[in-house]
């Protein structure tokens, strides 16, 4: 039966699931006490239609704000420095607008777990939350289409005698992981994994995921 919240001045977190299903929370007022939101902390708060972050707001967890259908409004005050954002935090807002998530991506450092930060937020129009149809975006020097970004792509060229490489970066991960020096490996036998110079999620061959997919190539005439 919550409907208004008002946190104390002096309290640092909100922790994990504080106000999971809470559906009757419309309003939050956020103290600048407040540094992190815990995982699953507004989870199901459906009513909930604005939230203001505090001054002093640097974590968003995972699927802090999962299913809230009625967020309109993350008002994010300009004195905030930077804000790490975890995976499926603002899963299915789908009334999100692309003013606030503007204002808020401006602060973000988004974490390798990242993904899907805003999927199914199905108003937002500036910010990709899915993959992309091919040749919909530009092509690269070499005229080529969807060779970064989008997917990872599963590569015919080895790593080892049985490990295969997977290059691109994928539509969840931020620009710095969709450039041609960044790779992962796939092991044909049971395993996968990333290089010394990548942190990225772990993939199998037999497995699945919606940002990663294979490089298809063909001889070039003569």
């Amino acid at each position: 039966e919550i409907k208004n919240v008002v946190i104390y001045n002096g309290v640092t977190s909100i922790g994990d699931v504080a106000f999971i299903g809470c559906s009757n929370l419309t309003t939050i007022i956020i103290p600048n006490s407040i540094t992190s939101i815990g995982n699953n902390a507004f989870y199901g708060c459906t009513n909930l239609a604005k939230v203001e972050l505090s001054d002093n707001i640097d974590t968003i967890s995972s699927n802090a704000f999962y299913n809230c259908s009625s967020l309109i409004d993350v008002v994010v005050p300009d004195t905030v420095s930077d804000i790490t954002l975890y995976g499926q935090a603002f899963y299915n807002c789908t009334l999100l607008s692309d003013e606030s998530v503007n204002a808020l991506c401006k602060h973000i450092n988004a974490q390798p777990d990242s993904s899907s930060v805003f999927s199914r937020c199905e108003s937002l129009k500036n910010i990709v939350t899915n993959t992309a149809e091919v040749k919909s975006k530009k092509p690269n020097y070499a005229g080529l289409y969807d060779m970064s970004g989008n997917v990872w792509e599963w590569c015919y060229d080895k790593y080892s005698t049985t490990e295969r490489i997977f290059r691109g970066g994928g539509w969840i991960y931020s620009a710095n992981f969709c450039t041609v020096d960044y790779r992962g490996y796939v092991d044909n036998l049971k395993n996968s994994s990333a290089d010394a110079v990548t942190i990225i999620d772990l993939y199998q061959v037999y497995g699945k995921s919606s940002d990663v997919g294979f490089r298809v190539v063909r001889n070039a005439n003569k």
